[in-house]
């Protein structure tokens, strides 16, 4: 791996924190920043594209969640010129309105392209692996 795919890859890490941070913070124009123009988002059966449908789906689904945390963990990288690819395990943990606590657990498999703005997501396709109550008593 060259220095410049080094330097990249760090700055697409960068840019998963971002998401994951803004998530938690509720911060929809830091969270939408995160997206090219042309971005499709596939997860829980919908697909949007382009980045105003990406954050019109994110805002009605936060808001069912008052509270809600979200983690990026083992997280691989692979970089490609202006492209890259990457792969993470994700945790969502929240409170939904109503009273119900709630765990999410996935994966991101992601395309990512560099703008002039820098890294920024183009694709991102989420595999649910459980939602449910945190003692996994939905199984």
């Amino acid at each position: 791996m060259g220095q410049r795919s080094l330097e990249d890859e760090l700055e697409i890490r960068d840019l998963i924190a971002t998401y994951a941070l803004s998530v938690g913070r509720r911060d929809a124009e830091a969270w939408g920043e995160t997206w090219t123009e042309d971005a499709e988002w596939n997860v829980l059966g919908r697909a949007p594209k382009g980045r105003a449908e990406v954050i019109a789906l994110w805002n009605g689904l936060m808001s069912q969640f008052p509270l809600i945390v979200h983690s990026a963990t083992d997280g691989i990288v692979c970089v490609n010129g202006d492209r890259a690819t990457g792969t993470w395990a994700i945790t969502e943990q929240g409170y939904r309105e109503g009273g119900r606590a709630v765990l999410v657990l996935g994966r991101y498999k992601d395309e990512y392209r560099r703008t002039s703005e820098g890294w920024r997501i183009r694709k991102r396709d989420f595999e649910c692996l459980y939602q449910g109550a945190p003692d996994f008593s939905d199984l």
